[in-house]
């Protein structure tokens, strides 16, 4: 069972990511849950990390900052998904966020949340299903800089279309993902499928890419 208040907070946000930031500018039941999570922040540690996050999300929201916002949703998701005895975790036990400041500028010039809904479901339908001709259409979105391929909103399925049977789709994948920074690390590695050689091998070169040879070392270490 989740925690309340997380869950609560989780729902918010992914309205945010359902609606835009453009339309989530004054978000009433977001702030609210925030504050909700600022009256309890003393009773774990859990709850204080998130609430250092969450606390700075509507700024991420008017900034227009996909980088800062995607960090503190996976954050909350991943709290939520747990079980209810992570709320006695001790601070060290909190899933850590890697810092790296270049990084973090990169991935904010890029990712956005600007693209309509009918641009995000076009996409997702190619990146999801096996039909032909999908190959074409991405591969130019790619070469001509497609902005729709930068919504952070996209991740999930550039993410899940490395594991593609269709190899030049999974190395486009891999090709758009790396643009998209850091951030990306926890899906690409907790989606990973050791069964599955090439996805593996290209999940790897992928971690390589965008956080160094040890990161992707430690990656693989953490399977044996």
């Amino acid at each position: 069972m989740g925690i309340p208040i997380i869950t609560q907070l989780k729902e918010q946000i992914e309205q945010v990511g359902i609606a835009g930031f453009t339309a989530s500018a004054e978000n009433f039941r977001l702030q609210k849950a925030v504050d909700e999570l600022e009256r309890n922040k003393s009773k774990s540690p859990v709850l204080n990390k998130i609430y250092q996050k969450a606390a700075t999300i509507t700024e991420q929201i008017q900034n227009e900052d996909p980088a800062g916002f995607l960090e503190t949703m996976t954050l909350v998701d991943a709290v939520d998904l747990t079980q209810a005895d992570l709320f006695h975790a001790s601070e060290e036990e909190i899933l850590p966020i890697k810092e790296n400041e270049q990084k973090e500028t990169e991935e904010k010039s890029i990712l956005h949340c600007n693209s309509t809904y009918r641009e995000i479901a076009c996409y997702k339908e190619l990146l999801t299903n096996r039909g032909s001709g999908r190959y074409v259409v991405l591969q130019n979105a790619y070469e001509e800089e497609n902005p729709v391929l930068n919504d952070y909103r996209m991740i999930p399925y550039i993410i899940g279309a490395l594991s593609d049977p269709y190899g030049e789709i999974a190395d486009l994948a891999a090709k758009i993902a790396v643009r998209y920074g850091t951030c990306i690390l926890p899906l690409v590695k907790e989606s990973a499928n050791l069964k599955r050689k090439r996805d593996m091998q290209r999940r790897v070169e992928l971690i390589s890419s965008v956080a160094g040879e040890a990161e992707a070392e430690q990656f693989l270490a953490s399977l044996k």
